[in-house]
């Protein structure tokens, strides 16, 4: 688990580090949805998620267009297609940079992955296995990991979760 900071810039202005917009400081997270649940498509997101609430700050796919690179240490720079803006992480510890660019690459090289980095790919290759149509029990699914479940927010939290921050009115008195 690390922090990073989530920067973003627009293509045209990307050469001109004045232009860097600091969006969100938060744990990254690289989401690999599998396509087992056939609600949800085969894909690799980044997510920035808040520390503390875990609330997602920042979600984008991540393919084989979205060019992701370790330019300097502490760096990994991408392209979010979705919004057309280049992304830049900023991680507070090197080797914890290192660690999430080398997961990415392992996915990324895993040859049964290959159609979600094929850029020319029209059509992402189905699920290959069989849904089995019985329901699964509850202990049967792990817990997250570094996840702090949280049933209550007051007035002192305001400062530490920025979504409550953003989402909680000044006026507004919690009882």
């Amino acid at each position: 688990q690390s922090i990073a900071t989530l920067y973003t810039s627009d293509f045209d202005a990307m050469a001109n580090l004045k232009d860097w917009k600091k969006l969100y400081t938060g744990v990254p997270i690289w989401l690999f949805n599998t396509g087992m649940n056939p609600k949800r498509f085969r894909s690799i997101r980044l997510v920035i998620s808040e520390l503390g609430s875990s609330f997602t700050l920042w979600d984008t796919i991540v393919n084989g267009a979205s060019d992701v690179r370790l330019p300097k240490p502490r760096h990994i720079t991408l392209k979010s297609l979705e919004t057309g803006t280049i992304l830049a992480l900023k991680f507070e510890d090197t080797n914890a940079t290192d660690e999430f660019h080398q997961y990415f690459v392992k996915l990324s090289c895993d040859p049964r992955n290959k159609d979600l980095f094929d850029v020319f790919n029209a059509k992402r290759r189905p699920a290959v296995f069989i849904l089995r149509k019985r329901k699964i029990k509850k202990s049967a699914i792990s817990k997250p990991s570094h996840f702090n479940h949280i049933t209550k927010v007051d007035e002192n939290d305001k400062d530490s979760l920025y979504t409550y921050s953003v989402l909680v009115d000044d006026h507004i008195t919690l009882s």
